[in-house]
């Protein structure tokens, strides 16, 4: 049973890719930091880096991907206001899902002197308004350390940070709120959504591999856990999943709508997901 274990719990391989200056070396750290696997070649999923807008150069690579894709718009924080628009007009140019995201704050990490200057503006305010205002502007926060804190955090970091620590944020709750202002969790949930499909068919794949086998051994234990409610119900999670993943609304565990739906103008996963899920909602009223 271990390579199919193996196969099935393989960690989901990611690669980013865009144009030189959008942000991909960032952006690629800040996945490898929030656990993916990140992948030069195979990936499963595409993580198309981008900045500003789509060029045509983007929608060529996603159109030439061979792996779902998930755009990363970066430096998202420099859109302010314009962001929610921005990322709908893409999500409809495109036709593919988009989430803004600042991967300098993902994966921004401030040493004990980027802390103390932090502290510092927070007591004695800097000029913010520009870049060049905040370096040039006469403080007591010298300016190569000004300077590292824009490499570090850019001008809507620094404003944040400042923010945060005036409100009595220590640098445990510092660096979660940059995170939180780096809105990579959405993007990690959208490369979780691209992969719904791969995991569920991983399922399937495994399951009908150890299916074979428990016929082969005679095993009862190993067919006791195919047939028990463990295995039923993490196919439905999984097909749950996929269907979501596609702006499908759930609802209710119906077995009778699900039925309907695998036998409805759905493609071949959609049937087999809405069968499993149909299939697991029985078991769910039976219990």
């Amino acid at each position: 049973m271990r390579p199919i274990i193996e196969r099935l719990t393989r960690p989901l391989r990611v690669r980013a890719s865009g144009r030189v200056g959008v942000g991909v070396r960032t952006l690629t750290d800040a996945l490898r930091d929030a656990g993916l696997t990140v992948a030069d070649a195979r990936a499963e999923v595409e993580v198309l880096v981008i900045a500003e807008t789509a060029k045509p150069e983007d929608r060529q690579s996603a159109a030439a991907a061979r792996a779902p894709v998930v755009v990363a718009l970066n430096k998202a924080d420099l859109l302010g206001a314009a962001l929610p628009e921005r990322v709908r007009l893409l999500r409809h140019r495109t036709g593919l899902p988009v989430f803004g995201v600042s991967a300098l704050l993902a994966t921004a990490v401030l040493d004990a002197p980027l802390l103390d200057a932090v502290r510092a503006l927070a007591e004695d305010p800097a000029d913010l308004s520009s870049v060049d205002a905040f370096r040039a502007a006469p403080h007591r926060v010298d300016a190569g350390t000004r300077a590292r804190l824009l490499d570090t955090l850019d001008l809507y970091g620094i404003a944040a940070a400042v923010a945060a620590v005036g409100a009595g944020a220590d640098g445990t709750a510092l660096t979660a709120m940059l995170r939180r202002c780096s809105a990579v969790d959405d993007l990690l949930a959208g490369v979780r959504a691209a992969a719904a499909p791969l995991r569920y068919q991983r399922l399937c794949a495994a399951m009908t591999q150890l299916r074979a086998l428990a016929a082969r051994t005679a095993d009862q234990r190993l067919d006791a856990v195919l047939t028990g409610d463990t295995a039923v119900l993490a196919a439905m999670a999984a097909a749950l999943a996929v269907v979501r993943a596609d702006g499908l609304d759930a609802g209710d565990a119906d077995p009778v709508g699900w039925q309907r739906y695998s036998r409805g103008p759905v493609n071949a996963l959609h049937r087999r997901c809405g069968a499993d899920i149909a299939r697991a909602a029985l078991r769910l009223g039976a219990g």
